[in-house]
Protein backbone atom coordinates (compact mmCIF):
# COMPACT_ATOMS: atom_id res chain seq x y z
CA UNK A 1 0.00 0.00 0.00
CA UNK A 2 1.07 3.28 0.03
CA UNK A 3 2.03 4.17 3.45
CA UNK A 4 4.06 0.78 2.90
CA UNK A 5 5.77 2.20 0.03
CA UNK A 6 6.37 5.96 1.35
CA UNK A 7 8.02 3.91 4.92
CA UNK A 8 10.22 1.76 2.98
CA UNK A 9 11.42 4.89 0.26
CA UNK A 10 12.43 6.81 3.91
CA UNK A 11 14.40 3.36 5.23
CA UNK A 12 16.25 3.50 1.87
CA UNK A 13 16.97 7.37 1.77
CA UNK A 14 17.94 7.41 5.73
CA UNK A 15 20.52 4.06 4.36
CA UNK A 16 21.96 6.01 1.72
CA UNK A 17 22.46 9.24 4.35
CA UNK A 18 23.86 7.11 6.32
CA UNK A 19 26.29 5.51 4.17
CA UNK A 20 27.39 8.83 3.39
CA UNK A 21 28.19 9.58 6.84
CA UNK A 22 29.40 6.82 7.81
CA UNK A 23 32.23 6.66 5.09
CA UNK A 24 33.08 10.44 6.23
CA UNK A 25 31.91 11.85 2.62
CA UNK A 26 29.52 14.38 4.29
CA UNK A 27 28.18 15.07 7.66
CA UNK A 28 24.43 14.88 8.77
CA UNK A 29 24.53 18.77 10.23
CA UNK A 30 26.72 19.70 6.90
CA UNK A 31 25.72 18.84 3.41
CA UNK A 32 22.77 17.36 4.29
CA UNK A 33 21.61 20.24 6.82
CA UNK A 34 20.16 17.90 9.39
CA UNK A 35 18.72 19.93 12.66
CA UNK A 36 19.66 18.26 15.78
CA UNK A 37 16.68 18.01 18.06
CA UNK A 38 17.76 17.96 21.47
CA UNK A 39 19.74 21.03 22.06
CA UNK A 40 18.12 21.52 25.75
CA UNK A 41 19.43 18.17 26.48
CA UNK A 42 23.44 18.34 25.70
CA UNK A 43 26.15 20.27 27.41
CA UNK A 44 29.22 21.14 27.51
CA UNK A 45 31.28 20.95 30.62
CA UNK A 46 32.87 24.22 31.78
CA UNK A 47 35.73 22.99 34.12
CA UNK A 48 35.53 18.80 33.55
CA UNK A 49 34.70 18.86 29.93
CA UNK A 50 36.39 15.39 29.58
CA UNK A 51 33.66 13.96 31.66
CA UNK A 52 30.96 13.11 30.34
CA UNK A 53 27.26 11.66 31.94
CA UNK A 54 25.08 10.02 30.25
CA UNK A 55 21.44 8.33 30.64
CA UNK A 56 19.18 6.94 28.15
CA UNK A 57 16.40 8.42 30.11
CA UNK A 58 15.23 12.00 29.51
CA UNK A 59 13.39 11.87 32.21
CA UNK A 60 16.51 12.04 34.14
CA UNK A 61 17.43 15.98 32.81
CA UNK A 62 17.48 16.53 36.38
CA UNK A 63 19.85 14.70 37.12
CA UNK A 64 22.54 15.55 34.38
CA UNK A 65 21.69 19.16 35.52
CA UNK A 66 22.90 17.94 39.30
CA UNK A 67 25.83 16.37 37.79
CA UNK A 68 26.59 19.98 35.99
CA UNK A 69 26.52 21.57 39.30
CA UNK A 70 28.48 19.41 41.36
CA UNK A 71 31.60 19.58 39.20
CA UNK A 72 30.41 21.27 35.71
CA UNK A 73 30.92 18.77 33.85
CA UNK A 74 30.11 17.46 30.36
CA UNK A 75 26.24 15.46 30.10
CA UNK A 76 24.41 13.99 27.16
CA UNK A 77 20.59 13.08 27.80
CA UNK A 78 18.76 10.67 25.10
CA UNK A 79 15.26 8.69 24.84
CA UNK A 80 16.84 5.46 24.24
CA UNK A 81 19.67 4.95 21.62
CA UNK A 82 21.40 8.20 21.14
CA UNK A 83 20.71 10.11 17.81
CA UNK A 84 23.53 10.05 15.67
CA UNK A 85 22.50 13.80 14.53
CA UNK A 86 22.56 14.87 17.93
CA UNK A 87 26.19 13.39 18.84
CA UNK A 88 27.60 15.05 16.08
CA UNK A 89 25.85 18.06 16.74
CA UNK A 90 27.34 17.66 20.51
CA UNK A 91 30.80 16.57 19.41
CA UNK A 92 31.27 19.43 17.55
CA UNK A 93 31.50 21.44 20.72
CA UNK A 94 34.72 19.69 21.62
CA UNK A 95 36.64 20.86 18.68
CA UNK A 96 39.73 23.06 19.70
CA UNK A 97 39.22 21.71 23.10
CA UNK A 98 42.24 19.72 23.85
CA UNK A 99 39.83 17.09 25.61
CA UNK A 100 42.57 14.42 25.03
CA UNK A 101 40.21 11.08 26.54
CA UNK A 102 36.80 11.57 26.58
CA UNK A 103 35.11 9.04 30.07
CA UNK A 104 31.46 8.49 29.75
CA UNK A 105 29.77 7.20 32.91
CA UNK A 106 26.66 5.44 31.20
CA UNK A 107 23.88 5.36 33.58
CA UNK A 108 21.36 3.22 31.78
CA UNK A 109 18.87 0.13 32.30
CA UNK A 110 21.03 -3.04 33.91
CA UNK A 111 19.44 -5.38 30.81
CA UNK A 112 20.79 -6.35 28.01
CA UNK A 113 19.40 -3.32 25.87
CA UNK A 114 20.98 -0.67 28.55
CA UNK A 115 24.08 -1.81 27.69
CA UNK A 116 23.39 -1.97 23.83
CA UNK A 117 22.35 1.44 24.21
CA UNK A 118 26.14 2.39 26.36
CA UNK A 119 28.05 0.31 23.77
CA UNK A 120 26.33 2.50 21.03
CA UNK A 121 27.05 6.14 22.81
CA UNK A 122 30.83 4.54 23.22
CA UNK A 123 30.79 3.85 19.12
CA UNK A 124 29.40 6.97 17.84
CA UNK A 125 31.59 9.33 20.14
CA UNK A 126 34.51 7.05 19.21
CA UNK A 127 33.59 7.71 15.60
CA UNK A 128 33.18 11.34 16.21
CA UNK A 129 36.29 11.88 18.23
CA UNK A 130 38.43 10.28 15.75
CA UNK A 131 37.43 13.50 13.43
CA UNK A 132 37.88 16.04 16.44
CA UNK A 133 40.80 14.48 18.32
CA UNK A 134 39.65 13.00 21.02
CA UNK A 135 39.60 9.43 22.52
CA UNK A 136 37.05 7.53 24.60
CA UNK A 137 36.02 5.01 27.17
CA UNK A 138 33.06 4.38 28.81
CA UNK A 139 32.20 2.64 32.04
CA UNK A 140 28.74 1.26 33.67
CA UNK A 141 27.15 3.51 36.51
CA UNK A 142 24.61 0.69 37.14
CA UNK A 143 25.36 -2.42 38.81
CA UNK A 144 23.64 -4.77 40.71
CA UNK A 145 25.04 -3.31 43.90
CA UNK A 146 23.01 -0.01 43.78
CA UNK A 147 19.57 -2.30 43.76
CA UNK A 148 17.51 -3.00 47.23
CA UNK A 149 16.38 -6.76 47.35
CA UNK A 150 12.78 -6.34 46.69
CA UNK A 151 13.86 -4.63 43.55
CA UNK A 152 15.66 -7.74 42.84
CA UNK A 153 12.70 -10.02 44.14
CA UNK A 154 10.93 -8.27 41.60
CA UNK A 155 13.45 -7.94 38.76
CA UNK A 156 12.35 -9.49 35.32
CA UNK A 157 13.62 -12.62 34.26
CA UNK A 158 14.86 -13.35 30.58
CA UNK A 159 15.32 -16.86 30.68
CA UNK A 160 11.77 -16.90 29.99
CA UNK A 161 12.38 -15.40 26.56
CA UNK A 162 14.26 -17.46 24.03
CA UNK A 163 14.18 -15.11 20.95
CA UNK A 164 16.79 -12.83 23.38
CA UNK A 165 18.59 -15.27 23.88
CA UNK A 166 21.45 -13.78 22.18
CA UNK A 167 21.44 -10.43 23.52
CA UNK A 168 21.20 -11.93 27.22
CA UNK A 169 24.17 -14.01 26.81
CA UNK A 170 26.30 -11.23 25.53
CA UNK A 171 25.16 -8.81 28.82
CA UNK A 172 25.62 -11.95 31.04
CA UNK A 173 28.99 -12.97 29.55
CA UNK A 174 29.92 -8.76 30.45
CA UNK A 175 28.48 -8.20 33.51
CA UNK A 176 26.95 -11.09 34.90
CA UNK A 177 23.21 -9.97 35.05
CA UNK A 178 22.11 -10.33 39.03
CA UNK A 179 23.98 -13.04 40.74
CA UNK A 180 24.61 -14.68 37.95
CA UNK A 181 21.10 -14.93 36.69
CA UNK A 182 19.62 -13.05 33.93
CA UNK A 183 17.44 -10.98 35.61
CA UNK A 184 16.39 -7.44 34.69
CA UNK A 185 16.01 -3.97 36.22
CA UNK A 186 15.07 -0.43 34.94
CA UNK A 187 16.56 1.99 37.07
CA UNK A 188 13.29 3.83 37.57
CA UNK A 189 13.14 1.44 41.15
CA UNK A 190 16.08 3.62 41.92
CA UNK A 191 15.31 6.44 44.30
CA UNK A 192 16.55 9.37 43.15
CA UNK A 193 19.07 10.40 45.86
CA UNK A 194 20.71 7.23 45.45
CA UNK A 195 20.99 8.26 41.55
CA UNK A 196 22.53 11.33 42.21
CA UNK A 197 24.63 9.67 44.79
CA UNK A 198 25.80 7.40 42.09
CA UNK A 199 26.58 10.41 39.68
CA UNK A 200 28.79 12.22 42.46
CA UNK A 201 30.89 9.47 43.01
CA UNK A 202 31.06 8.97 39.43
CA UNK A 203 32.45 12.23 38.79
CA UNK A 204 34.57 12.01 41.91
CA UNK A 205 35.67 8.49 40.67
CA UNK A 206 36.59 10.11 36.87
CA UNK A 207 38.33 13.54 38.55
CA UNK A 208 40.56 10.92 40.58
CA UNK A 209 41.95 8.42 37.85
CA UNK A 210 40.03 5.55 39.29
CA UNK A 211 36.66 4.53 37.57
CA UNK A 212 38.48 1.45 36.24
CA UNK A 213 38.57 0.03 39.73
CA UNK A 214 34.58 1.18 40.41
CA UNK A 215 33.12 0.40 37.45
CA UNK A 216 32.97 -2.05 34.46
CA UNK A 217 34.31 -1.01 31.68
CA UNK A 218 31.94 -1.28 28.14
CA UNK A 219 34.00 -2.90 26.01
CA UNK A 220 35.01 -1.14 22.84
CA UNK A 221 33.65 -1.96 19.59
CA UNK A 222 35.47 -1.52 16.09
CA UNK A 223 34.41 2.08 15.14
CA UNK A 224 33.33 1.42 11.67
CA UNK A 225 30.53 2.11 8.97
CA UNK A 226 28.90 -1.23 9.25
CA UNK A 227 28.91 -0.49 12.96
CA UNK A 228 27.34 3.09 12.58
CA UNK A 229 24.68 1.72 9.84
CA UNK A 230 23.71 -1.15 11.94
CA UNK A 231 22.44 0.91 14.94
CA UNK A 232 19.93 2.78 12.72
CA UNK A 233 19.08 5.50 14.91
CA UNK A 234 20.22 8.96 13.35
CA UNK A 235 17.33 11.46 13.64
Amino acid sequence: NGRASATSVAETMTDIVGEFVAHRIFEYGGAFNFEPGMESLVKKGRDFPRILFFTEKEGLKKLADHAFKYATISYVVSKGQPSFVNLEYFAKRFIGSRVGTMVIGAFCDWDPWGLQIAEQMDAKMRFLGKSIGFKVETYMLTSRKLFMEEDILAAHDLSTEPEHAKVVAHWMAWGGGIDGKPLAIHLDVMPFAKKKQTVERFIDAARGGQLGQYYLKVNPSQVSPTLILNSRHFT
